[in-house]
């Protein structure tokens, strides 16, 4: 019994210590071996770390400025005096970049006028302007003779570009430049230029005081009448004085205002879209006209049928001669208003009502648009002074070339003879004018109809003293029935009818009294 047990103890601790065993292997087969050479450390190493592999990585892009390109004259320099007609220099322009991102291809150009770009044509570039870059450009300018009388003269430089995206800018700068007025010679070729306060020289000079037409308003296809009154202002006497109508005379040279004609006149390139003139050519002689004089003339024109309404306007030039023989040609410049007004019968559509006094009818009126556009109408008012009148006002409103408005108004007279209608019709014209088309009719009124009737006031009649109508008493019951029975056998059963009532087929024979006889 000892021995059984004995061998069951000795069996439990070997077995214990065979997994003591297994288990002190492999705890130490974990456990890597550390190096002499490894520093110590105390920091202990985790274990079953999870380390993500293969995980991209976005690339980042650096974000653009938001803004635009600004380029601008920051400023310019010129040759520093004040320049003289037909004078060539040079004017330095400084640009800068005043925006947020790059401009790219910076184009300035410069437009001819007062000025005159030499060497460049006019245009010159640059590739790119950073933001807060600055860049400068040197030009070549010539001023021309239009300078001539002024003491300020400008140039308008353009510049244009695009920013990253290709969008395009543009912008105008004006530069401005003192001219010299004093009599003095040019250093680019013995050009002198005009007095800074030259002296009024001893001219004549037309004017057109004021003018009218004689027919308002005009419309296309009128013709009409213009008159004019021609006054001379200036200092010495106008001769020989040629007017063309529409402008087209042939001109050169110069001259205090007015224009040197080298001989000669022609109207025949003048502009006669809207204007023609009739009866006469555009060409006419009106004479001399002395210092502080004036000169009616006229002119009859014809308004083009193709014209719309609008405001045009028509030149005149003046030819002449001066005292001493030089010629001179001054233009003015007049306006004419063309209008379209409808074109509007107003009239009965059919023969109105007989009229009698105090009774009433109908107006049968009718609005027709006889032109070849159409209108719009305001509304038509009827009027009257001898009667009265309902459903006498009515909207048109829009109204087709060729259309009609009908209008049925209530008349109703007061006495007989003519009553007079008038009828208005309202508008805009094509300057937002109010207007108003008159129309005026006549329609005759008979007498006032006698409704009373022979004998019912207990006058007149025959019979006796007695009314025209006898006054009959109510049918009685048995009276009825009669009539009823009648009626069954064919015979009369109609109403009594009082007898001034009866019309006799035979008209009473009239038995003249036999003549008294003297006793």
């Amino acid at each position: 019994m000892k021995s059984n047990i004995l061998k069951k103890s000795e069996l439990l601790f070997l077995s214990i210590v065979l997994i003591t065993s297994i288990l002190a292997v492999t705890i130490l087969s974990q456990v890597q071996p550390v190096s002499a050479d490894d520093p110590p450390t105390d920091t202990p190493t985790p274990t079953n770390t999870f380390t993500p592999t293969n995980t991209p990585i976005p690339p980042t892009s650096t974000p653009v400025p938001f803004g635009r390109p600004l380029v601008v004259i920051d400023g310019y320099t010129g040759p520093g005096k004040s320049i003289a007609p037909g004078k060539t220099f040079d004017v330095t322009i400084n640009l800068s970049n005043h925006g947020l991102v790059q401009a790219s291809n910076v184009v300035i150009s410069f437009s001819s006028g007062d000025f005159i770009a030499r060497g460049t044509g006019g245009v010159q570039a640059i590739s790119f302007l950073n933001s807060g870059q600055a860049s400068s450009i040197s030009q070549q300018l010539t001023a021309s003779d239009a300078v001539l009388g002024k003491t300020v003269a400008y140039m308008t430089v353009t510049i244009s570009y695009t920013d990253t995206l290709g969008a395009v800018f543009t912008s105008d700068t004006s530069l401005a430049f003192n001219i010299k007025n004093i009599e003095a010679t040019s250093e680019s070729g013995g050009y002198s230029s005009p007095s800074a306060t030259p002296t009024s020289s001893k001219r004549p000079q037309l004017i057109i005081s004021n003018y009218q037409t004689d027919l308002d308003p005009l419309q296309p296809g009128s013709s009409f009448t213009l008159s004019l009154n021609i006054a001379n202002v200036g200092s010495t006497n106008a001769k020989n004085i040629t007017m063309v109508m529409g402008g087209g005379s042939s001109s050169s040279g110069s001259g205090d205002g007015g224009t040197a004609v080298p001989g000669g006149v022609s109207g025949s390139s003048g502009e006669f879209t809207n204007f023609a003139p009739i009866g006469s050519s555009n060409v006419q002689t009106l004479g001399n006209v002395g210092i502080a004089e004036n000169k009616q003339a006229s002119q009859k024109l014809i308004v083009n049928v193709s014209t719309n309404p609008g405001t045009y306007p028509v030149k005149f030039s003046f030819v002449y001669t001066d005292d001493s023989g030089k010629s001179w040609q001054d233009d003015q410049v007049i306006t004419l208003l063309v209008y379209r007004l409808p074109i509007l019968d107003v009239n009965f559509y059919r023969p109105p009502d007989i009229f009698s006094a105090g009774m009433p009818g109908v107006l049968p009126i009718q609005v027709v648009n006889l032109s070849r556009n159409s209108t719009i109408l305001g509304s038509m008012k009827v009027t009257t002074t001898g009667g009265t009148l309902t459903n006498d006002t009515m909207l048109i409103g829009p109204l087709d070339a060729g259309g009609y408005f009908p209008l049925d108004v209530n008349f109703t007279p007061d006495a007989e003879g003519k009553a007079e209608i008038d009828v208005t019709i309202q508008y805009t014209d094509d300057f937002n004018s109010p207007r108003e088309v008159t129309s005026k009719f006549f329609v005759d009124v008979a007498p006032a109809m006698d409704m009373s009737g022979p004998g019912l006031d207990g006058s007149g009649g025959g019979g006796g003293g007695g009314g025209g109508f006898v006054e009959t008493q109510p049918e009685t019951t048995w009276q009825k029935v009669v009539r009823f029975i009648k009626g069954l056998f064919g015979l009369d059963s109609g109403a009594p009818v009082p007898v001034d009532q009866l019309k006799p087929e035979i008209p009473p024979v009239q038995v003249n009294p036999a003549p008294m006889k003297g006793g």
